[in-house]
C-alpha cells in the first residue's frame, strides 16, 4: 500500500510539474510561506513583508476562517485566506521634467505628479488553477498587486503605529485565548479577524461573538 501511495504522489508531482511547464505560474505569486495546513499569519510576517517589497509599512491585514491556535488551514474545503495591506515606497515614480526654454506662463501639460507610495496587498490562500481565455494559470499560495496610494500623507500617519511602535502583531492564539475567556466557544469553531491601528476586530460568523481588543490584545469592548 505504501508503494502504491509513493507511486500516486509521484505521478502527481509529474502531471504538476508538466502542467506548470505548459501553462507557468500567475506573476507577482509565490508559495505559501511556512506549513499551508497550519500557516501562522503573525510567524510568517516577515515572509510576507519581504514580498510586498523593500521598507514595506504594515497597515493591517483580514483573516477569514482563523483557528483557536492563530492558524488558518488552506487545506479546509471552505477557502480560508488572509489579507495583508502594506505602504511600500513608489521606486518607480515618474518625475516631473520642466523644459528649462518654455517661459513661464506656457503650459507644459504636465501629468499630475505621482504619490511618493503605493499600497500593496498581499493574498494568500489556498493554491488553485483559474482558467482564462488564453489558457490556464497555477496561482501557488500568495499573490501580489498594487496600486497608487493618494493622500499619502493622511494614510502614513496610521501605518507607523504598527510598523514601528508594534512592529509585528501579537500571536493570534492570544487574541483567541481573550476571546475565549469572554465566553467564545472554544471546539470546532473558527473566526474572522481584522488587525489595523485600531486594535484586533474579532467575529465568529453567524453568531453574536463580536469583540473589539486594543494592540497589546486587551478587551476594549
Amino acid at each position: 500500500m505504501l508503494k502504491d501511495i509513493i507511486k500516486s504522489v509521484f505521478y502527481f508531482t509529474l502531471f504538476l510539474l508538466a502542467a506548470l511547464a505548459m501553462h507557468g505560474c500567475a506573476e507577482n505569486t509565490r508559495g505559501i510561506p511556512g506549513d499551508s495546513r497550519k500557516f501562522d499569519p503573525v510567524a510568517n510576517f516577515n515572509a510576507v513583508a519581504e514580498f510586498a517589497g523593500e521598507n514595506a509599512l504594515l497597515y493591517g491585514f483580514t483573516i477569514q476562517y482563523i483557528k483557536p491556535d492563530g492558524t488558518v488551514d488552506f487545506g479546509d474545503k471552505y477557502d480560508p485566506y488572509v489579507v495583508y495591506t502594506f505602504f511600500v515606497p513608489n521606486k518607480n515614480k515618474k518625475r516631473t521634467v520642466i523644459d528649462e526654454e518654455i517661459p513661464l506662463g506656457v503650459s507644459q501639460n504636465q501629468p499630475a505628479p505621482e504619490p511618493d507610495w503605493l499600497q500593496v496587498t498581499i493574498t494568500v490562500s489556498k493554491p488553485h488553477w483559474e482558467s482564462y481565455d488564453d489558457g490556464d494559470v497555477y496561482y501557488p499560495g500568495m499573490r501580489r498587486s498594487e496600486s497608487i496610494l493618494y493622500n499619502s500623507e493622511e494614510w502614513l500617519e496610521k501605518a507607523p503605529k504598527l510598523d514601528n511602535v508594534n512592529r509585528l502583531p501579537i500571536s493570534l492564539s492570544k487574541i483567541w485565548s481573550n476571546a475565549i475567556d469572554h465566553g467564545a466557544p472554544a471546539k470546532n469553531v473558527v473566526a474572522n479577524i481584522n488587525y489595523n491601528y485600531q486594535g484586533y476586530f474579532f467575529t465568529i460568523g453567524g453568531t453574536g461573538y463580536k469583540f473589539h481588543f486594543d494592540l497589546n490584545g486587551e478587551l476594549i469592548n
